[in-house]
């Protein structure tokens, strides 16, 4: 199942946790556009690819 929790607001940066996998996912906020390289290491973080 892939769905993550707000943790925590860290500076410029949301922290994403998983209820069953270690680690964090973060991301940049707020804003509109991320860029590509930003998205790849979010998947990755994720353990998407």
């Amino acid at each position: 199942m892939l769905y993550y929790i707000w943790g925590v607001t860290v500076g410029g940066f949301l922290q994403l946790i998983h209820p069953h996998k270690s680690g964090k996912v973060t991301v940049p906020y707020p804003r509109k556009e991320l860029d590509p390289k930003t998205v790849k290491s979010i998947f990755h973080q994720a353990g998407l690819i």
